[in-house]
């Protein structure tokens, strides 16, 4: 069994969905019945004792969805016809993700943000980064909400600058500075592109789970080996390939494409999740990834200066951890896995 068995499926559920009008009934019965296609798929990935082929299981959640949006179709027929939904473009895949990820930085409340930090500085010290970062001047690239800034300080870093592309997240960023109470730490409205830095002026870098949504990745990675000091250390977190999990997301984004993320948006707000759940489906179904193969992205960060690399690992069960999971099923599952590194500027 391979995985045409279940994409195959996935292009059927696609093509469906292409065929549904564009109007707020259909919004609201897709965002559900996918965000219900994501939530039954990760209680098969983090299920580490399965008896039956993952590739079945998720056909067969593929095709219980297959059928509510066939109910779906058939319902529409009573939805008001001037209740269109206005259509987006994600050509500017920049724009686009500014837009989608400040929007789900800002729910965040002071409790789970606290407890999202806790997570970082677990993830942080699974991986044995401390040595790398103890006393030194780090820069984040693309710091979001700015949670792995905090992470970073708090397990003995001298000193986190934080940048970002959205000013809201910024301003965010700025917000839990005075409210945390937090020192050595600095957020700034930049580009990853050009950070204003001068060269060689910091000892460790990340960028985790940015640089996959950018249009020019290579001028990203090109800036962060500029700032970067000879023998300095960079993070990195980039989407893998043949993940079962990022088939359906893949999926799932076009779909939903058709609609203004701010009016999927509201759907997922009326559905009464957690803060963390909130954002994992608002990321799940409309944000766009360009997935990389390990082997092909090492010759890339050789070609940017980037060697002596190690595999890091996630450590949830969330996390696609590619052959490092604790799991029988881990290729078919998770593919090549999240690809997390941690590489030196040669």
């Amino acid at each position: 069994m391979d995985r045409t068995h279940y994409r195959f499926e996935l292009k059927k559920l696609e093509d469906t969905a292409s065929s549904l009008p564009n109007n707020a009934f259909v919004a609201f019965g897709l965002t559900h019945a996918l965000s219900l296609l994501i939530l039954n798929w990760e209680k098969i990935m983090i299920n580490r004792q399965l008896k039956e082929h993952p590739y079945a299981l998720v056909s067969s959640e593929i095709k219980k969805t297959f059928d509510i949006l066939e109910s779906i179709g058939n319902a529409s027929i009573f939805a008001n016809a001037g209740s269109s939904f206005a259509s987006q473009s994600h050509a500017d895949m920049e724009e686009y993700h500014k837009k989608l990820f400040q929007a789900l930085w800002i729910k965040f409340t002071p409790e789970d943000y606290k407890k999202r930090i806790e997570q970082y500085e677990y993830r942080l010290s699974l991986n044995k980064i401390q040595p790398f970062i103890k006393d030194k001047r780090c820069i984040d690239f693309g710091c979001g909400h700015g949670n792995f800034a905090h992470a970073l300080v708090n397990l003995g870093a001298a000193y986190v600058l934080g940048i970002d592309y959205g000013e809201q997240s910024i301003q965010y960023c700025q917000n839990t500075l005075k409210l945390i109470g937090a020192k050595n730490i600095e957020f700034e409205y930049a580009s990853v592109y050009g950070t204003g830095k001068e060269g060689e002026s910091f000892d460790f870098a990340l960028q985790n789970g940015v640089f996959h949504h950018l249009d020019d990745e290579d001028k990203a990675y090109l800036e962060v080996y500029r700032v970067l000091k000879p023998g300095g250390w960079f993070w990195i977190y980039t989407d893998g390939i043949d993940s079962i999990q990022g088939d359906i997301q893949d999926t799932c984004a076009r779909i939903l494409s058709k609609f203004n993320s701010s009016e999927i948006g509201v759907i997922l707000d009326m559905m009464g999740l957690s803060v963390g759940k909130r954002y994992h489906l608002g990321d799940s179904l409309q944000a766009t990834y360009r997935h990389t193969s390990l082997e092909d992205f090492l010759i890339r960060l050789k070609s940017y200066g980037f060697d002596n690399h190690r595999r890091l690992v996630g450590g949830y069960l969330t996390d696609s951890d590619g052959d490092a999971a604790d799991d029988p099923w881990a290729r078919e599952k998770f593919g090549s896995g999240d690809i997390r590194l941690l590489v030196q500027k040669i």
